[in-house]
């Protein structure tokens, strides 16, 4: 399983930017995640040691989170596959 970051930018299909992250090293693999990457689930609201323990507790697969940012046109999908 995977932890999956999409961030879509309106009116395109394909993600502007996707991060995954292997579920079995999900908590080391978060320290090689950019700092702009971060800084943006942050800036979006999303507490990222709150996202990890959820993803390693494997108890939810799906979707978690989208979050739609009206003012700069984009769509961020986070979920566990």
């Amino acid at each position: 399983m995977k932890l999956k970051v999409r961030i879509y930018k309106e009116g395109k299909p394909d993600p502007a930017q996707t991060i995954t992250v292997p579920l079995g090293i999900i908590g080391i693999a978060m320290k090689f995640v950019p700092k702009k990457m971060k800084a943006t689930l942050e800036e979006k609201g999303l507490d990222i040691k709150m996202l990890t323990d959820v993803a390693k507790s494997g108890e939810v697969q799906g979707e978690v989170a989208v979050i739609e940012d009206h003012e700069k046109s984009e769509k961020t999908v986070i979920s566990i596959e």
